[in-house]
């Protein structure tokens, strides 16, 4: 049954980043991700939200030590010409679902 509760729970909070725009609830958001994906032992997906969380705020210490613990490094290095580039796709995706 828990399991059931962890994947509603995980599609729940990926429409809720849709939509979001506060960078610290988006990396909040990505960050209890990663425990979910923990929890049901999905070590890439963690990594990946882990380092979500990471872009969104370098200073959350969760989302460093939940990397380290992963064994991968957490130093975050995002170009402006790359998060722009990400933010004009998550723009256009916005635009499609609400037109």
């Amino acid at each position: 049954m828990e399991i059931n509760l962890d994947r509603d729970r995980v599609a729940e909070l990926h429409l809720q980043l849709i939509d979001e725009q506060d960078r610290a609830r988006r990396a909040s958001m990505h960050l209890e991700l990663a425990s979910l994906a923990l929890r049901e032992g999905n070590l890439d997906q963690a990594t990946r939200h882990f380092r979500e969380a990471l872009l969104l705020d370098d200073k959350l210490d969760r989302a460093r030590i939940g990397l380290r613990e992963l064994g991968e490094r957490s130093t975050i290095h995002v170009s402006a010409g790359r998060r722009g580039m990400m933010r004009s796709l998550l723009e256009r995706f916005r635009r499609r679902a609400a037109g």
